[in-house]
């Protein structure tokens, strides 16, 4: 019998925690080179029945079986042989790389950068690339095989510790779940390595509490540094400090915190500010974390449970013979790089003294959690002799437990999540070893806490912000509210206590920058979250703009081109002017800003489709500062597009000295700052470039290139453009091209003597006239 269809998926069971673990996977594919096995002994037959064709690549005597590529026909030749046992194909195993945490899904942050899930981020999508994120935590282990190609631009320490040499765990952790690289290895982060890192070091490597005026002062060098957002998986009790977190949201950076671990009703801090987005946590089923701090502060909800990230060191509990537990250290037990190997043995809850002190004499000790202190527990095992404590949840997923203070416990202590503490169980009597914090820097560990929701939340608003860079952090804040999914598992519509106004969605929020909805207004802001709105980048993303064309002036024409945009830096692109009057050449070589024209600018009006441009280059070959401001008619008959350049440093100039006004006599400016191409909202504008600027001969042939756009300011392949030629004695003649796949159609016509007008048309759009003169 041959079995093609389906095909067994094999796996090896490895760890992969503590070292890069490479398994391998079978796959089905598609092929020619199959396994054939056979009865004991009938190996000449079956080779006989091979043929010429046939390619032998293994034979395993012992196992009674040939690998070997063989046509469709000898396949049923060995199909019909009665020695022939099984005929199947050969499956590919590859390397068993990289694994995606369930988080990363869960907040549709691949369905923006990796739609189609080739593992390559797709072209054009938003990942979170120029935005800064500083990280306030325990460091960062920066040597980490997925996080050491990340872009760190600064780090320091509060604590008097290496900040890129993380030994604790939670920041390397946390900066994982941001920003680990797409790549072969371990985990990905919701921001796939492309954020720009800061790390502030606050807390050392035994983990121990910060002082909140130290906290804020990390905050405010964030904020120094330059940061775009900073993350903060921590919190305490309130202090004076509200007015201190108010003045960086002040500067324009968002801050994202922990809404808190306590699982009641109480609020942390800084979460608890205004100022400061707080972040709930929900397990992969959606529901909330039964440890969730809820209040009327939290904001969004991430997932915060048994979440995989990167991790410098590694502990475990090794079953001799059996499997390799991934486990997290307690903090303030015994030593760090600790190795204990004992029986394993069940100790119920271990909330009650032993009877004896050689109770658990020299075991490794089982402990479910729940009913007593966490220190309770390991003093009451090490009462009874045991060699160290593990203690494995009450719910899913493990845990961040600690020992308190005064450190450290007698013995050795981990903790372990539900499942794999219920697991361990049946090996009771065996033998087991702890293993506490090995330092190996390319580890991975699951952890459990707000701390792993408010990462989540802040790379999502790092992806979105990266889409649309000209937004404001209140914006950006409002629209990480605006643009979140209720779970299923919440019973309360709308903004509650528990998940805030919902999950935390990277596609979603991306796609609703330009989903035509602009509820945003700036003049009551978003405070702490109760006024979320959908906010549209195409009104708050500047302005961009192109054209050419000259001024009629009154001793000789004011040429001028420029193509400018405004960007997430100020702008780019450049301007040109030639006075021929005055016999001066200006450029614009740096844009500085480009922005829509609120107030009247020279001789140009405001208006929807006007804009300020501003930037540095030269007047006259000496360096000068500019201003132009440029005006789209749209359509012929509105008014005329108009333009208008002063100089503001460096020289004493303005257009409006030389130019009869600041209406162009030919030529063509394209203005977009509302996502439309002109301002009669036409699905298509001609864009005639370039313009021609100066007399030509009458006879000669000159080329106008059209280049067609549609609404959203793309090329449009197909498109057919007509050049209507007008002269001075009323005749026209009509030329006709239509645009290739870059958009543009090329038109050859001959100059007649005297002036002449020229006007392209696409459909129902027009272009502005070009006039020429011709000797």
């Amino acid at each position: 019998m041959i079995h093609l269809n389906p095909l067994t998926r094999t796996m090896a069971a490895l760890c992969c925690s503590v070292f890069l673990t490479l398994a391998f996977a079978a796959e089905a594919q598609a092929g020619d080179r199959y396994l054939v096995r056979y009865e004991k002994g009938a190996k000449d037959q079956v080779l006989s029945e091979l043929g010429a064709d046939a390619i032998i690549h293994h034979e395993f005597d012992d196992l009674g079986v040939l690998a070997a590529t063989l046509p469709a026909s000898t396949v049923e030749t060995l199909l019909g042989l009665s020695v022939v046992l099984d005929v199947a194909e050969d499956p590919i195993h590859h390397l068993f790389g990289q694994t995606v945490p369930y988080g990363i899904d869960l907040v549709h942050a691949r369905d923006e950068w990796d739609a189609d899930r080739d593992g390559v981020l797709d072209e054009g999508a938003a990942t979170g690339a120029g935005v800064r994120v500083c990280i306030t935590d325990t460091g960062i282990a920066a040597a980490h095989e997925d996080l050491r190609d990340l872009q760190i631009l600064a780090g320091r320490s509060w604590v008097d510790e290496d900040w890129a040499d993380d030994r604790q765990g939670h920041g390397t952790h946390v900066a994982g779940t941001v920003a680990a690289m797409h790549n072969d290895l371990g985990v990905v982060g919701v921001s796939p390595g492309t954020v720009e890192l800061l790390i502030a070091d606050v807390f050392n490597d035994a983990g121990e509490g910060q002082y909140s005026s130290t906290i804020l002062d990390a905050a405010r060098w964030c904020a120094d540094q330059g940061a775009d957002i900073i993350s903060m998986s921590l919190g305490g009790k309130i202090g004076l400090l509200s007015d201190g977190y108010q003045a960086i949201y002040d500067r324009g950076v968002l801050i994202v915190a922990a809404a808190g671990n306590d699982g009641v009703l109480v609020f942390n801090y800084p979460a608890g500010y205004e100022s400061v987005a707080s972040v709930a946590a929900i397990d992969a089923s959606e529901e909330v974390a039964s440890f969730s701090t809820y209040n009327t502060d939290v904001e969004v909800a991430a997932p915060g449970v048994a979440v995989r990230s990167t991790y410098p060191h590694s502990s475990s509990l090794v079953v001799s013979g059996g499997p390799r537990y991934e486990a997290n250290p307690i903090a303030n037990a015994d030593p760090d790089n600790t190795s204990i190997t004992g029986a394993l043995a069940d100790g119920g809850d271990c909330n009650t003294t032993p009877g004896s002190a050689d109770q658990w004499a020299g075991q490794v000790v089982l402990c479910e959690r729940g009913g007593a202190t966490f220190r309770s527990k390991i003093d009451n095992v090490a009462a009874g002799g045991g060699a160290a404590a593990v203690i494995y949840n009450n719910t899913e997923g493990n845990f961040n437990g600690t020992y308190g203070d005064p450190c450290c416990s007698a013995i050795p202590a981990v903790s372990l999540s539900q499942a794999d503490g219920h697991d361990a169980l049946a090996f009771v009597g065996g033998e087991g070893t702890v293993n506490v914090k090995q330092i190996v820097t390319n580890a991975y560990a699951s952890l459990s806490g707000t701390s792993m929701a408010t990462p989540h939340a802040s790379a999502a608003a790092a992806v979105i912000w990266s889409a649309c860079p000209s937004l404001s952090h209140d914006q950006v804040r409002a629209h990480l509210s605006a643009t979140t999914r209720e779970s299923q598992a919440d019973l309360l519509a709308g903004r509650d206590a528990f998940y805030g106004f919902g999950i935390v969605q990277v596609k979603e929020g991306v796609d609703a920058l330009s989903d035509g909805i602009n509820e945003y207004d700036p003049s009551t802001g978003n405070g702490d979250g109760n006024s979320p709105a959908n906010v549209e980048c195409s009104v708050a993303a500047g302005a961009k703009a192109n054209g050419g064309g000259w001024l009629h002036g009154i001793d000789g024409r004011l040429n001028f081109g420029f193509d400018v945009e405004a960007t997430s830096s100020g702008g780019a692109g450049s301007l040109s002017l030639n006075d021929h009057g005055r016999e001066l050449r200006i450029s614009m070589s740096q844009i500085l800003s480009v922005s829509p024209l609120d107030s009247d600018c020279g001789t140009v009006p405001a208006g929807s489709n006007s804009v300020e441009i501003v930037g540095e280059g030269s007047f006259d070959a000496q360096p000068a500062s500019f201003r132009a401001c440029v005006a789209d008619a749209g359509e012929p008959g509105a008014g005329g597009d108009r333009f208008y350049l002063e100089c503001t440093s460096g020289c004493a100039y303005d257009t409006a000295q030389s130019a009869v006004d600041a209406a162009i006599d030919g030529g063509n400016i394209d203005v977009e700052t509302t996502g439309t191409s002109d301002s009669s909202g036409s699905s298509s504008t001609v864009v005639l470039d370039p313009v021609l600027l100066d007399e030509g001969v009458a006879g000669t042939l000159q080329v106008f290139t059209a280049r067609v756009y549609d609404g959203a300011r793309k090329l449009m392949d197909g498109a057919t453009v007509t050049v209507v030629q007008r002269t001075a004695d009323g005749g026209t003649s009509s030329f006709e091209a239509v645009t290739d796949s870059s958009g543009e159609a090329l038109l050859t016509l001959t100059l007649p003597l005297g002036s002449a007008e020229y006007q392209a048309v696409t459909g129902t759009t027009e272009s502005n006239f070009v006039e020429v003169d011709s000797e």
